[in-house]
């Protein structure tokens, strides 16, 4: 006869016990534990990413800021103003297009720099002139005009042609005139055109279009701002340009 083989010995029973005493415990200090190490791990994080983001922004300065300093060097003020406010105003357009594309204010903001800050500004009141002197320009000739016509109501398409012509050759001088920055700038009246001291020039001083003082107050603003750029011109520039 086959034995027959013994039966496994039964696995004794497998008893769990949980300490739900120091359960909720421990599980705050695990989830409170969590949360400190991803907060550090976060703010480690952020941190390399504002170095790396200030790092290229630096950067990037470095490399705009002599193309800027270049464009600053010619003479941006009302010395240099040209027969009209438009042509005043576009002296500022190379620099516009440099940095129309430039996030200014981010950087200015990221870098802590006075220099972008100014040149932020500066590219807002130039861009705010350029807009709003045509439309100065369009009145002022218009005034010219007007005071050119011997009677407004009667004056046939011909007689206001002659004046638009005349106007444009008076404008130069009463653009001169009205945006003198001082009285002091007007020195040596004598080497100026006669038509400085028209009536027609003296008239518009006494009653300048209606657009003046707003124009007035754009190009002072811009030109405040553009005499706080000048710093970005270091000297090294300088000495380039002028020797």
């Amino acid at each position: 006869m086959t034995p027959t083989p013994s039966p496994l010995p039964a696995a004794p029973p497998i008893h769990i016990s949980i300490d739900w005493d120091s359960f909720v415990p421990d599980l705050i200090v695990g989830l409170f534990t969590g949360l400190v190490v991803g907060a550090i791990l976060a703010w480690t994080q952020s941190r390399a990413a504002q170095k790396r983001e200030r790092r290229e922004i630096e950067l990037r300065w470095e490399a705009l800021r002599p193309r800027v300093g270049a464009l600053l060097l010619d003479p941006w003020d009302r010395r240099v103003m040209g027969s009209t406010l438009a042509e005043f105003a576009r002296r500022t357009d190379n620099l516009r297009e440099l940095i129309k594309d430039v996030p200014l204010g981010s950087w200015a903001e990221v870098l802590d720099s006075d220099e972008l800050r100014d040149l932020h500004e500066l590219s807002k009141a130039a861009a705010e002139l350029h807009g709003a002197a045509p439309r100065f320009d369009g009145f002022l000739r218009h005034s010219i005009s007007r005071y050119l016509v011997e009677d407004t109501l009667k004056a046939d398409l011909a007689e206001w042609q002659a004046a638009h012509r005349a106007a444009e050759l008076v404008q130069p001088y009463a653009v001169r005139a009205l945006f003198a920055p001082t009285p002091s700038q007007q020195l040596n009246r004598h080497r100026l055109d006669i038509r400085q001291d028209s009536p027609v020039v003296q008239d518009l001083l006494a009653h300048p279009p209606v657009t003046y003082k707003e124009v007035l107050a754009m190009v002072e603003r811009a030109e405040k701002h553009y005499a706080a750029c000048t710093r970005i011109v270091d000297a090294a520039m300088t000495r380039f340009w002028y020797h």
